[in-house]
């Protein structure tokens, strides 16, 4: 129910946000959404009743959601289109090792109070003010128009990075101050190639939050041990980023998807047999050798499933164009979150009629195979 929550608060905001970010730029809205994400975990941290804690989880997903997908769109603008796979995999590798690290410290404190408050909540406020040290990416200046903010940037980065560049000027200066035309939500769907992308990049990121989220609010399913579940999605996140990377310097994006998403529903319906019954029984360190077959499985399936995700997010940023790519992206992501909402109901109805919570995600890959 709180995993439901949490999303629908960030559905109800990410339009709005998304929209601030390509207004107001990048940097100030998605800091805000960092300091309001910690405070807002801070007091939740102070719950005293579950009704206290649902609403602080879904105040938290109205600022955590959308950052978590507009970040990605910072990112792709303050590096080179050849880089944006790397530099995408090196971000979300400290994503993982985030994941391990908050694992083990649960493991070792326990108390959620403990760990909503001083290694959640508190951090990322002070984190939050890290933003005052990143600038907006000329790429966005440019796009609005705000060419001699475009060039002040890239003279300020010159100097930081101890360059001598000599004077230029990039086009259209004498229109910084002129009246352009201003995009917004409506030209997603009126513009043919937009809405294509948008409809596309819908249904890939569909699969890869319902998929996400199902397999993390369902980790005791998976190899019986919530912490050792914990460190392998942990360690299949890392590598699966990095392997986007790799995959999208060297296989064009229909393929890279298609390769892609037909693993992954082959590793989902996977579980319907089990492979891990043609095994024999025996202890692994402490664990059924059948039970930790699956958590590899799945380790790999969560491999695969990053993997996705990283291409997806490299690809937004390439098939929506900078003045819209926050509202671009922030529909995407509303659209998408419905996954993320829906899976762990499905979760609970597969455990009813004793089908394992797998299958779901192959059944939604497969469709979306079918229809790319």
């Amino acid at each position: 129910m709180q995993g439901s929550i949490f999303f629908l608060g960030g559905i109800i905001s990410v339009l709005l946000i998304s929209s601030l970010v390509d207004r107001f730029g990048r940097r100030t809205p998605l800091f805000f959404c960092v300091l309001f994400t910690g405070i807002l975990t801070t007091v939740g941290s102070f719950s005293t009743n579950i009704t206290m804690f649902i609403a602080s989880f879904g105040a938290i997903g109205i600022f955590s959601v959308p950052f978590i997908s507009l970040v990605f769109v910072l990112l792709g603008e303050s590096v080179q289109t050849s880089f944006s796979g790397k530099a995408n995999a090196i971000l979300n590798a400290f994503w993982g090792l985030g994941e391990i690290l908050f694992v083990f410290i649960a493991y070792m404190i326990g108390d959620w109070r403990i760990l909503t408050r001083w290694v959640m909540g508190i951090p990322l406020i002070i984190v939050s003010f890290a933003f005052f040290f990143i600038f907006n990416p000329p790429k966005y200046f440019y796009s609005q128009k705000r060419y001699g903010e475009a060039k002040q940037v890239i003279q300020k980065i010159a100097e930081i990075n101890g360059r001598q560049i000599e004077d230029f000027s990039l086009p259209a200066d004498a229109k910084d101050e002129t009246k352009e035309k201003k995009y917004g939500l409506i030209d997603i769907f009126r513009i043919k190639s937009l809405r294509n992308s948008t409809l596309i990049l819908t249904m890939f990121l569909f699969v890869g939050d319902y998929s996400y989220t199902g397999i993390l609010y369902g980790m005791n399913e998976i190899s019986g041990n919530l912490y050792v579940n914990g460190v392998l999605i942990g360690i299949a996140e890392i590598l699966g980023f990095f392997v986007s990377g790799v995959v999208t310097s060297s296989l064009n994006r229909k393929t890279s998807f298609m390769i892609i998403y037909i693993s992954q529903a082959l590793l989902y319906f996977s579980f319907l047999i089990p492979l891990s019954s043609l095994l024999p029984r025996a202890d692994v360190f402490g664990q059924d050798l059948r039970v930790l077959a699956d958590g590899v499985i799945s380790m790999i399936a969560r491999l695969l499933l990053s993997t996705s995700l990283g291409v997806s997010y490299i690809y937004s940023n390439e098939r929506i164009p900078t003045p819209v790519r926050g509202i671009g992206v922030g529909t995407v992501t509303l659209l998408a979150r419905l996954g993320s909402i829906l899976a762990p109901q499905v979760n609970y109805v597969s455990k009813l009629l004793g089908i394992h919570i797998m299958t779901s995600y192959g059944i939604v890959n497969t469709i979306v195979i079918l229809v790319t």
